[in-house]
């Protein structure tokens, strides 16, 4: 299959793994999952991230950037932070985007929290559509599959913004 685009990979860590998104075009969706990780995080992390690296050979990786607020965990920071250095090492381009410039992409939509994002993203891909969750309540923990929303939902920030804020957070 013949893509617009070289492929671009985004990024969502959690607690328990990552959630991602392979893409080839603003609305192109090639690929989506996450990836569990007990033991080791970030070590089982990168091993994870480094298969899907050789798979798709993304051109760009797109992460939220761990050190704006709101801050991320000092654990996923040190991710972040080695996932910079295979990106390096990989000479694949990173580009970082804040949560407040993905939150100002899906505000012209009217997302006001994680949820309406979500259902944002699942309106431009259509491929996600049944992976929203339902409204999770105050004593509920999120779903899994909100680390994909969180990916592509900085994956389309980088197709909107590219062009301004490629950056390096290392």
């Amino acid at each position: 299959m013949m893509h617009k685009h070289p492929p671009v990979m985004a990024l969502h860590a959690t607690a328990h793994g990552f959630g991602f998104v392979v893409m080839s075009g603003p609305f192109s969706l090639i690929d989506w999952g996450t990836r569990r990780a007990s033991k080791q995080k970030n070590a089982t992390c990168l091993a994870r991230l480094c298969e899907l690296l050789d798979r798709y050979d993304p051109h760009t990786l797109v992460l939220e950037d761990p050190t704006r607020k709101p801050r991320r965990s000092a654990r996923i920071q040190r991710l972040y932070t080695a996932i910079a250095g295979v990106c390096h090492g990989r000479s694949i381009d990173l580009a970082v985007f804040s949560r407040a410039d993905m939150k100002g992409c899906y505000a012209t939509v009217g997302a006001k929290d994680w949820q309406d994002v979500a259902e944002a993203v699942s309106r431009q891909l259509e491929p996600l559509r049944k992976l929203v969750p339902p409204r999770r309540r105050a004593w509920q923990c999120e779903s899994r599959a909100m680390s994909v929303f969180a990916a592509a939902a900085i994956a389309m920030t980088y197709w909107q913004l590219s062009e301004i804020s490629r950056s390096d957070f290392v």
